[in-house]
């Protein structure tokens, strides 16, 4: 069971041909935590800003506040958590 969620910043690899080094990239990523409050699981797309009409114009404020405080917590790797991915 997920207990809780919040934005975050996941750093991925990609292997790179012959001898070159890997490819990094980052990504927000809604992220899910197990009821200890570790990362358990994460989105598999990076997340987007998008909202009902019937929500607000104060919501989109709300959801960009809140990818730009992940990008002052940790960054995190696939391997960070217990589950690679929440679909």
């Amino acid at each position: 069971m997920m207990a809780t969620w919040d934005y975050r910043v996941i750093e991925f690899e990609a292997p790179a041909e012959g001898d070159a080094e890997p490819h990094h990239w980052r990504a927000i990523h809604e992220v899910f935590y197990d009821n200890d409050g570790q990362p358990a699981a994460f989105g598999e797309n990076p997340a987007i800003v998008l909202w009902n009409v019937e929500e607000g114009d104060s919501s989109p404020a709300n959801t960009l506040a809140r990818m730009q405080a992940a990008l002052a917590k940790p960054l995190l790797k696939p391997s960070d958590f217990t589950r690679s991915t929440e679909t």
